[in-house]
């Protein structure tokens, strides 16, 4: 029974220590868990702040990029930032509103800027002011104004861009907004409304077109002139007031503004729109873009119908003339040449006064027919008659005349015989001559000179040469001009009308050919140009 008992005591012994180490452990597992979901909180609440800071930061660094990016639109449009609280007499600047406005304040006092205004300028600011206070919530507004610079005393043209904003009662409190100098771009400006006024009021038609010809623009004096409104021309071809035979001419004029050339005073006719034909006179320009691409063509037009009407009665006055003299110049060198040859075996004074007479008198027909030429040609009523002939006769001739005319120069003749050519011969020969004419008169001290041709890169090149008192070449670039004379003291007691270099410029452009000039002062010249040779049958 003891033992039942001792055994039974031991039991409950176990018990109460077993509930006393379950209590224990109960309690260190809720204080354990108590700590775990105090320390769950705080890194929940550690998580969420560090989201809000990474967020801010982002925010933050947008908020820097995107003020970089308004900073430099800014800046590369060259527009300052101004800002303007009415209750303060001052005007906040950047600082590129500084530099436009010409200060080195950040602050600007509206008073300096209303004393370097124009009183124009400051009435139309009040008026602006005016309109925008009388308007709700805010206004934008852009005014101009031209402002003295402080630096130089200079006039700026400045452009105001901002709006006006309204507090809660309505009133206007503050502006804000961009400041930009427009100097340069009025002077754009105002250079092309002059131009548009010029444009607008000019005698002389004015026309643009695109380079396939159609018409872009058409001013008031092209409508009088051929009659067409500009409604009617624009959109429409040019060719509507270009004559069918002169078709080839807008081509030609096309091809040398694609050279960089400019056409000035190209001299043709035009149609009227009661189909008329109008003499004109026009000066074309290529139209460029900013890469220097020719994108159309621009046209002055003049009309010159009194004046070819003056050239004409001139013309025909000189022809008359020149007709008339002659007449007797011829008889009278017939004469001379049947006295000089009756008189040729006997060398006495009256032989030598015929002959002299023979000389001026060809001289005299010479002249003559250089006028002539020039009517025939200034009239289009030159007419060549081709036809083949040997080159070496026709210079032989033109030396023997030259020969008679002046002893002083040797003239030496080069080329072979027989090569031929197919061209008017007259009209050859009288540019032979005068060339020949020319080198003898500006070598005034005498000496030799060459006339002859020689093949040269599948054509024939024929040339004078003389070792006169030679041309500059400002002189050269003129030379070939109608009634062109060198302006220089060797030149200027030698004889002549400046019409034998034109006329010879012009036959050979009859002939497909152009002339051409070596030269140096005091040193010769020579002048040039070039032939086919003609390949048939010698007879």
């Amino acid at each position: 029974m003891e033992g039942d008992k001792e055994s039974i005591g031991r039991s409950r012994e176990i018990e109460e220590q077993n509930r006393y180490l379950r209590n224990k452990v109960a309690g260190w597992t809720s204080f354990i868990k108590a700590r775990l979901k105090h320390t769950e909180c705080v890194t929940e609440d550690t998580a969420v702040t560090e989201h809000h800071k990474k967020e801010k930061s982002d925010q933050f660094t947008l908020l820097e990029k995107s003020s970089e990016r308004l900073r430099l639109a800014v800046t590369a449009a060259k527009l300052g930032i101004w800002d303007w609280k009415f209750d303060e007499k001052c005007i906040h600047l950047c600082e590129d509103a500084k530099r436009t406005l010409g200060v080195k304040e950040n602050r600007f006092y509206i008073g300096d800027i209303l004393e370097r205004c124009s009183p124009e300028d400051i009435t139309d600011l009040e008026q602006l002011v005016q309109q925008c206070s009388n308007n709700e919530n805010h206004h934008r507004f852009e005014f101009e104004c031209a402002i003295r610079n402080v630096d130089d005393n200079q006039q700026r043209h400045i452009k105001f861009y901002g709006a006006i904003y309204f507090d809660a009662y309505q009133t206007p409190y503050r502006a804000v907004g961009t400041v930009a100098d427009i100097t340069d771009t009025k002077g754009e400006e105002e250079k092309g409304a002059q131009l548009a006024a010029i444009v607008k009021t000019s005698y002389d038609a004015i026309i643009s077109k695109s380079l396939h010809g159609d018409v872009m623009t058409w001013n008031t004096a092209a409508e009088h002139m051929f009659g067409y409104t500009a409604e009617e021309m624009i959109g429409n071809s040019i060719i509507k007031i270009i004559p069918e035979d002169r078709l080839d001419e807008e081509n030609y004029i096309l091809n040398k503004l694609r050279k960089g050339e400019t056409v000035e005073h190209f001299e043709t006719r035009r149609l009227t729109s009661s189909g008329n034909l109008l003499d004109v006179s026009l000066t074309v320009s290529p139209i460029r873009n900013k890469r220097g691409d020719i994108i159309g063509i621009s046209k002055i037009v003049r009309d010159i119908t009194d004046k070819k009407q003056e050239e004409r009665r001139k013309n025909d006055f000189i022809s008359i003339v020149s007709h008339e003299l002659k007449t007797p110049l011829t008889s009278i060198l017939l004469y001379a040449q049947v006295t000089a040859k009756n008189f040729r075996n006997s060398r006495t004074v009256a032989l030598k006064t015929v002959e002299k007479i023979e000389v001026q008198t060809k001289k005299l027909i010479a002249m003559i027919g250089d006028f002539l030429s020039l009517t025939q040609l200034e009239e289009g009523k030159i007419h060549l008659r081709m036809d083949t002939f040997e080159l070496s006769t026709l210079i032989n001739e033109i030396v023997e005349d030259a020969a008679l005319l002046d002893v002083r120069h040797t003239i030496k003749v080069i080329g072979d015989p027989f090569v031929k050519v197919k061209a008017d011969r007259d009209k050859i020969g009288q540019v032979l001559s005068n060339l020949v004419s020319n080198a003898t008169k500006y070598s005034p001290a005498g000496g030799e000179v060459i006339v002859g041709f020689e093949r040269n890169n599948g054509k024939l090149k024929l040339f004078v040469q003389d070792q006169g008192i030679g041309i500059s070449k400002a002189e050269q670039r003129k030379l070939f001009q109608r009634f062109y004379r060198a302006n220089d003291e060797a030149s200027k007691n030698i004889s002549g009308f400046g019409i034998g270099l034109f006329l010879v410029s012009k036959i050979l452009q009859e002939h497909g050919s152009t002339i051409h000039v070596e030269s140096e002062k005091e040193r010769g010249s020579t002048f040039f140009f070039f032939m086919d040779e003609f390949q048939g049958d010698n007879i």
